[in-house]
């Protein structure tokens, strides 16, 4: 998108507009807007009607170059741990991403976890504790609302559906407890 850049911003990396920030992230931009660079062809992680569901999961998390890394449909190895799923093992620090511009270097922990949040987020960090379940990755279940989030500001008041959904759409998203868990992983993260 035009009005994309990206700066630093304490420990967290912003890109206005696209990808996922902290304190400064746009949270009236639509979800499509949180996690994919518009500019980028199928790239990102997206709610939208114009995302393309022809691209595999694996490219819209992943750098596809890497075996077994990834999000991904049909063809995706769900025998692999959840950890593969978001981390690219063989990449120091690992993290989230779409782009070639993705900062490797940076913890993927850093990336989309509250470090003062205890159990909060989604990590690949030797501290991460992997035996907390599924939802308690991507929701802080002490916490009202739960959620997806990076810095300090976020409002954890916020259902998680609203982070990564529109959430009119009933059982869409990654929610916490009324999360709808018999739904598709493609549910989970499109308003179908």
């Amino acid at each position: 998108m035009s009005d994309q850049s990206s700066y630093q911003t304490g420990e967290i990396s912003v890109i206005v507009g696209g990808g996922w920030a902290g304190t400064n992230f746009d949270w009236k931009r639509s979800a499509r807007d949180i996690v994919d660079d518009q500019s980028t062809p199928g790239g990102g992680w997206a709610t939208g009607e114009s995302f393309d569901w022809e691209r595999s999961a694996r490219d819209i998390v992943d750098d596809q170059s890497t075996p077994g890394g990834g999000w991904a449909g049909t063809n995706f190895d769900w025998k692999r741990s959840a950890r593969d799923v978001v981390d690219d093992q063989s990449t120091p620090g690992g993290g989230w991403a779409t782009g070639s511009s993705f900062d490797w270097k940076r913890s993927a922990r850093d990336i989309v976890d509250d470090q003062s949040t205890p159990g909060g987020g989604w990590a690949t960090g030797s501290s991460f504790d992997w035996k907390r379940s599924a939802r308690d990755v991507v929701d802080d279940q002490s916490t009202p609302g739960g959620g997806w989030a990076t810095g300090s500001s976020f409002d954890w008041k916020r259902s998680a559906r609203d982070v990564v959904d529109d959430q009119s759409t009933p059982g869409g998203g990654w929610a916490g407890t009324n999360f709808d868990w018999s739904r598709s992983a493609r549910d989970i993260v499109e308003d179908q």
